[in-house]
């Protein structure tokens, strides 16, 4: 198991699917249970509740990790972290 630090994590707005995927910036579990989040390929910022909602719609964490692409090239990461999953 790896020690490194989980910066990035893909979510699925779409559920049971592999559509509609997020890729964010990582920006942790506050104290309430909230995971919070910056999405690369929209340019806008959001929290997922402790029961895994995003504004009244469920959400899955599909992949967590560090992609070897850079902020620019979602297309590329998303299209990389399917692959992983």
């Amino acid at each position: 198991m790896s020690d490194a630090k989980i910066e990035e994590i893909a979510i699925s707005f779409t559920e049971g699917k592999r559509e509609d995927i997020m890729w964010c910036r990582d920006d942790g579990i506050d104290a309430n249970g909230f995971r919070h989040f910056f999405v690369y390929n929209g340019s806008w910022p959001g929290s997922i509740t402790p029961e895994g909602t995003f504004r009244n719609n469920p959400v899955e964490i599909i992949w967590e990790g560090n992609a070897p692409f850079a902020v620019s090239d979602y297309n590329a990461a998303i299209a990389w972290i399917l692959e992983q999953i």
